[in-house]
């Protein structure tokens, strides 16, 4: 058993925009660093999720909820592919010998579930890796042993109104 489990969907809003979360949230550029304030300062708008300090075998299910299939990537760490469906009840493929790997083809109205183990400190993202899918927000990040990430350097100011995030996706 896994020590977390985290259902993802991968999913298109009325209004164009796109979310890879467990909750209809697109990514959007915060207006601090990530991984210079650890997520604590002006990240409202950005997807995060918090992976318990505890969980070292982290189970994560993406449903893609789009007629097109898509592939998923994370950064920072890797994971076993566990199985895959596409659309149906039978899955595509059950593994008893999962492929280690950091990017993963999620069918079109299909789902993967993945395990990681959930050892390497840091904000790491989880995104589709189409182009237009990530530009229109299907991305999030997971925030993994924020204990032992970096501290915030003592020149990040981390109170006081927030500042907008650029215009530019990077």
């Amino acid at each position: 058993e896994a020590d977390a489990s985290f259902n993802f969907t991968l999913g298109e809003m009325t209004d164009g925009r796109m979310f890879l979360h467990t909750s209809e949230m697109p990514w959007t550029v915060p207006a601090t660093p990530l991984l210079m304030t650890k997520g604590l300062e002006c990240t409202e708008s950005a997807p995060i999720v918090n992976i318990p300090e505890s969980a070292s075998d982290v189970q994560l299910v993406i449903n893609n909820a789009m007629p097109d299939a898509h592939v998923i990537h994370l950064h920072g760490s890797r994971f076993q592919v566990m199985s895959s469906s596409s659309g149906t009840d039978e899955p595509a493929f059950a593994s008893s010998a999962p492929l280690l790997r950091d990017t993963v083809f999620v069918p079109s109205n299909g789902q993967v579930v993945l395990r990681m183990v959930a050892n390497n400190p840091g904000m790491w993202m989880l995104r589709s890796m189409n182009a237009n899918a990530h530009l229109r927000g299907a991305a999030t990040v997971l925030n993994v042993l924020p204990s032992q990430q970096v501290a915030v350097p003592s020149g990040i100011p981390t109170g006081g109104p927030c500042a907008p995030a650029p215009a530019v996706f990077i």
